[in-house]
């Protein structure tokens, strides 16, 4: 069972990497799909870049995902933990660690 999940990890972190979209892709996702792949990066407590608009600028943040919800999640970053509301999350990615 164990080496089974353990492909399933690494198949699943191989389909985040391929998936990477730009912004405009990005914003006609539908909620379901940005759900499937936000939830790669929380089980499998990968790093990620996420896009957020706050008011009238935009902000990156990085860090792990702590909770996921259908409305908002909650992001671990080095500052202390953020919650970004699903509606103003435009854009996110795997983020490459060294």
């Amino acid at each position: 069972m164990a080496k089974w999940m353990g492909f399933f990890i690494s198949e699943h972190s191989t389909v985040l990497q391929e998936s990477s979209v730009d912004l405009e892709e990005m914003e006609q996702l539908p909620l379901s799909q940005k759900l499937f792949l936000l939830n790669q990066l929380f089980v499998q407590q990968l790093s990620g870049k996420f896009l957020v608009q706050e008011g009238s600028e935009r902000r990156h943040y990085i860090g792990r995902i702590k909770d996921l919800y259908r409305e908002h999640l909650v992001l671990k970053e080095k500052e202390g933990r953020v919650r970004v509301s699903m509606d103003r999350l435009l854009a996110f990615d795997l983020e490459e660690e060294e």
